[in-house]
């Protein structure tokens, strides 16, 4: 039996017994913890001071989502007053000049050059005959197109420089171009100053003589028209005027000539145009950008603001409450309170990020729409945001493994309690909109003008009442509605919470059982090794000392004996060493009592 135990005696002398003492006290801390945790926990359940937070929290997040709100659209405000009343539009049409809607009256407004453009268009309608409504009157040419009427004296300037054909060859010279079709094309009128075109009309590319019947044919039709398309009889010029083909083909071949020339004379002023337009889209690119960045800006530093503003207000509030109210005690508390927002410095940065984000879209929103849809706007993006939370509020309250363990009555009812703080939220926002809006008509009265009073960076007066007004009433009948809910809530979490408490509490107890099973096994090592050691200590001394007592008697007695003990005194204090050792052990002293007597009457023989 001894021998079967010897492996496990060796096993438990060689373990750690102070590591696993270690690891058991680590342990009952940590439970300890947990079992503070669960009492804070219990005494949070149903607290009206713990509700009261949330709600405090919730109207501090709206005012942030208000301020950040109200800059992003005073930012979009500024940009649109810095381009000119314009609301953001940096599409192609808006800045570069196009001779297509030039034509029909539309005009690059965000260019800063469109006056020019509409002085262009209006000199170039008044060479249009109109009715007594202003409408342009129209006729139809041999080919079948709608062409405007001009007025008396429209060809009159082209014409005074134009020189003269032959009559004895019976020619005249003929614009290639047409007058009539230069002063009614869109393009030559954009592109070209009148003079220019004036210019060209009698420059040599655009000049031709020939027949005088043929000119007289060919009108202010162009070249390609005049050539291809029948008069009424069916009939082509070629075959009216018996034309050749080599006189056609150099007919041709000068109206290529012609309009090439005409393309070179526009492309300068087309080539100023786009210019034009293109550093008008980055000019306005760069307005905004500048703006949305500012706002940002602000929308951060107002929020900095905010807090500090708040954290203070704190301070004051927690001063009011304390016993000693005096000077020092009262900068004590600012100065406490500012070190508080310096200290969290950091975290009140990362959550002005949030105010970037709502106030950088309203400053794009406002920017490109304007301000007279901004509450509206206003009311969906703080509708849609708000909507957002809730739903991940839920899924993420499903998702957590605790919650799962829950029964299926406690998660409708937290939900529950998650759905009614986010609709009293929406309903907030809904009825600020309408009493924003219902004060906002009631400013038409005189004595009323004041609503639309606008406070810096908070906005308008009727907007604020709005708020507050639509906050209190939703604010009041979310609460009821919680704290109906919470008053079920906290009995199934008080219960489940003292459940979880008594659970901690034996799981403490088990663990500190098995420290005291440790703690014993401990001191039965550590008897153990003693033992051994008075075991190894005995079985060296009854052997020496009976060595010693059987060398002595042999010695004869004389006076030369003390010079024999001298010499075995270093033994004799090893072995009375080892006697002292024993002492502690009445058994292993008991066996060996008689020792030291036989040595010391061994000695005084050889005495």
């Amino acid at each position: 039996m001894a021998n079967e135990n010897a492996p496990q005696s060796e096993e438990i002398q060689d373990f750690d017994f102070e590591s696993m003492e270690t690891e058991i006290t680590k342990q009952i801390e940590d439970q300890l913890a947990d079992l503070e945790i669960s009492e804070k926990d219990r005494e949070m359940i149903g607290n009206p001071d713990s509700l009261g937070k949330t709600v405090l929290d919730t109207a501090w997040e709206q005012l942030m989502n208000q301020i950040a709100i109200t800059t992003g659209v005073d930012a979009g405000k500024d940009f649109i007053s810095e381009n000119n009343g314009m609301t953001l539009d940096l599409s192609k049409d808006a800045h570069i000049q196009s001779a297509e809607n030039f034509g029909e009256g539309k005009f690059a407004t965000h260019n800063a050059d469109v006056g020019s453009y509409k002085e262009k268009y209006k000199n170039m309608q008044n060479n249009f005959e109109k009715d007594n409504q202003g409408n342009i009157k129209y006729h139809p040419d041999r080919s079948g197109n709608s062409k405007e009427n001009l007025v008396k004296g429209a060809r009159a300037a082209y014409d005074k420089d134009r020189p003269n054909g032959s009559k004895i060859d019976k020619t005249d010279m003929d614009h290639i171009v047409a007058a009539a079709e230069l002063i009614r094309d869109p393009a030559t009128n954009l592109y070209m100053s009148e003079a220019e075109r004036i210019a060209f009309a009698n420059s040599p590319q655009n000049l031709n003589e020939i027949n005088l019947s043929w000119n007289r044919s060919k009108s202010d039709l162009s070249m390609e028209d005049w050539l291809n398309k029948p008069n009424a009889n069916g009939q082509t010029p070629k075959e009216i005027f018996d034309i050749t083909d080599a006189q056609e083909k150099a007919l041709v071949n000068k109206d290529k000539i012609a309009r090439k020339a005409l393309s070179d004379a526009e492309q300068p002023g087309k080539d100023e145009i786009e210019k034009s337009g293109k550093e008008s889209q980055l000019s306005e690119a760069g307005k905004f950008a500048k703006s949305v960045v500012l706002g940002a800006a602000k929308a951060v530093a107002l929020q900095l603001l905010a807090k500090l503003t708040k954290d203070i207000i704190q301070g004051f509030i927690s001063w009011l409450r304390g016993t000693q109210k005096s000077f020092n005690t009262f900068m004590e508390a600012m100065k406490s309170a500012i070190n508080e927002f310096v200290v969290n410095f950091r975290k009140n940065l990362t959550d002005s990020a949030v105010g970037v984000a709502v106030a950088v879209p309203m400053s794009i929103i406002t920017s490109v729409v304007g301000d007279e849809i901004m509450p509206l706007v206003m009311l969906v993006v703080a509708r849609v945001k708000q909507e957002i939370k809730l739903l991940r509020e839920v899924v993420a309250y499903i998702r957590k493994p605790e919650n799962r363990k829950k029964s299926v009555s406690m998660i409708v009812l937290e939900v529950g309690k998650i759905v009614t703080a986010g609709v009293t939220v929406i309903g907030a926002i809904d009825l600020s909109f309408t009493i924003s809006a219902s004060l906002k008509s009631a400013a038409a009265v005189p004595s009323l003008q004041f609503l639309e009073w606008n406070i810096p960076v908070l906005g308008k007066l009727s907007s604020l009442i709005g708020i507050l007004l639509g906050s209190l009433i939703t604010g009041i009948i979310g609460a009821i509605m919680m704290n109906f809910i919470n008053k079920i809530i906290a009995k199934k979490l008080k219960a489940e919470a003292t459940k979880q408490i008594l659970e901690h509490q034996n799981q403490v107890k088990q663990v500190q059982a098995v420290q005291g099973a440790v703690l014993d096994a401990h001191l039965e090592q550590i008897k153990d090794k003693a033992g051994k050691g008075f075991t190894e200590r005995r079985e060296f001394v009854n052997p020496e000392a009976k060595r010693i007592v059987e060398n002595i008697k042999k010695i004869p007695k004389n006076q030369e004996n003390k010079q024999l003990i001298s010499e075995n005194k270093n033994d004799l204090d090893e072995i009375s060493k080892a006697l002292e050792e024993l002492k502690g052990n009445e058994r292993l002293i008991s066996e060996n009592k008689n020792a030291p007597d036989e040595v010391s009457n061994a000695l005084e023989g050889l005495i």
